[in-house]
C-alpha cells in the first residue's frame, strides 16, 4: 500500500506508528485478469456490456457463467438488464426477478454497496461500468476467482470525462495525485509498467523472489494488449465450460460473432420540408381548423364542472407540429408518439 494510503487510513481512525502494528508483505491474486476495454458506447445507455454476454440462443442460463456488473447509480442498475437482455436476446426477462432469486439467471447488476459486502465464491467474472474510485474497484475485483478457478475483470473505461484528465499531457510529472487523478490515470494511462533497467538489483531481488513463489507472469490488457482484445471478442461465447479456456488465450472462436443486430437501430431524423408563402397560407387555414375542430368536439363531450379546456390538450403548438409533419405521418398510431417526442 502507498504511503498516501496508509497515512489516510491512520488519519481516518485517529492511529498514531504506536498503537499499530505494521506487517510487510506482498498481496496479490494472480488468478484474476484485468482487461482495460474503451467504451464504444455512452455510460447511460449501458450498451457496451452486449459484448461480454453471449446470446440464449446459443448458451443456456444455467450455462452462463456468474458474473457481477457494477455501476454507479441505482437507476444504472436496470438500463445494465435491460442490455443484458439485449445480449442474451431473453426479450424481456430482464424484469423477471424470481429467475435470480432461484438461482436461474447467475448475472447480478449491482452498485458498489453490495459489492463491498457480498462473498460468493461461484462468481467468476466482474464488469464495472465506467471510472470509479480506485479502492473500491480493487475490492470488488476481488469478488472473482475465489475459489482458486482463474477469475476475470472488465473494465470499461470512458474515452472522456467531464470535468477529468482525458491524456496523459494534463499530468504534471512529480506533482500530488488525488483519488480522482488516479482513476482518470487508470483509464488513459496506454502502457503498463516496464522496466528500466534489467541488472537492476532491485529488479533481480523481486525477479528471483516471484519465481520462488511462483509467481504467474502477468497478463493484463496493458502487458497483453492483442491477447486481451481478442479475450474480449471471444466472450460472447463464454459458458461455465470453456471459460477458463478463455481466460487463459487457449480458446479458439467457432466464428466471427455480428453483434449489430442486439444494438438498437439508431433513429432517423425528422424530415423538414420548407414551405412557400402559398403553402404557409394554406397551412395556417388547416391548423385554425384543427383546433376549431377539435374544440367543438371536446365541448359536445360530458365535462361539465372540469378545469381542462380543449386547448390544454391540443392547443396551438401541436396542430403546428402536426401540419408541418404531415409527410411523415404514414400510419394511424404516428401521430400521437410524434407530438410527445417533439413537446
Amino acid at each position: 500500500m502507498p504511503a498516501g494510503g496508509r497515512g489516510a487510513i491512520k488519519k481516518s481512525l485517529k492511529l498514531d506508528d504506536d498503537s499499530i502494528d505494521m506487517l510487510h508483505g506482498e498481496l496479490t491474486r494472480p488468478e484474476i485478469r484485468i482487461i482495460r476495454a474503451p467504451m464504444d458506447n455512452s455510460l447511460v445507455s449501458s450498451l457496451n456490456v452486449i459484448k461480454v454476454f453471449p446470446s440464449g440462443k446459443d448458451i443456456t442460463n444455467d450455462k452462463l457463467v456468474p458474473a457481477l456488473v457494477y455501476s454507479g447509480s441505482c437507476n444504472r442498475t436496470l438500463t445494465v438488464l435491460e442490455a443484458i437482455d439485449r445480449a442474451c436476446e431473453s426479450c424481456g426477462a430482464c424484469y423477471s426477478t424470481w429467475q435470480t432469486a432461484n438461482a436461474k439467471f447467475p448475472i447480478i447488476s449491482c452498485t458498489m454497496a453490495l459489492g463491498l459486502g457480498q462473498n460468493w465464491k461461484r462468481v467468476r467474472k466482474v464488469v464495472h461500468m465506467g471510472r470509479g474510485d480506485l479502492a473500491s474497484i480493487s475490492q470488488m475485483i476481488g469478488r472473482c476467482g475465489r475459489d482458486g478457478r482463474p477469475g476475470l475483470v472488465v473494465l470499461f473505461m470512458q474515452k472522456t470525462r467531464r470535468k477529468g484528465k482525458n491524456s496523459v499531457a494534463q499530468f504534471t510529472q512529480g506533482a500530488f495525485q488525488t483519488d480522482e487523478d488516479r482513476l482518470d490515470a487508470l483509464a488513459i494511462t496506454p502502457t503498463g509498467l516496464h522496466l528500466l533497467w534489467f541488472d537492476d538489483p532491485a529488479y533481480i531481488i523481486e525477479r528471483e523472489q516471484e519465481k520462488f513463489v511462483g509467481f504467474a507472469p502477468c497478463q493484463c490488457s496493458n502487458c497483453l494488449p492483442v491477447e486481451g482484445l481478442a479475450l474480449l471478442n471471444n466472450l460472447v461465447f463464454a459458458n461455465q465450460n470453456n471459460f477458463n479456456q478463455i481466460v487463459t488465450d487457449d480458446f479458439q472462436p467457432p466464428f466471427i460473432a455480428d453483434l449489430k443486430h442486439k444494438y438498437p437501430a439508431k433513429r432517423a431524423g425528422t424530415q423538414k420540408i420548407k414551405f412557400n408563402d402559398m403553402d404557409r397560407a394554406s397551412l395556417d387555414v388547416f391548423r385554425e381548423e384543427l383546433g376549431h375542430k377539435m374544440a367543438e368536439f371536446y365541448n359536445k363531450q360530458d365535462v361539465s364542472g372540469g378545469d381542462v379546456e380543449a386547448s390544454d390538450s391540443f392547443g396551438t403548438k401541436r396542430a403546428e407540429l402536426l401540419v408541418t409533419n404531415l409527410h411523415n405521418i404514414k400510419a394511424l398510431p404516428h401521430p400521437r408518439p410524434h407530438w410527445w417526442r417533439m413537446l
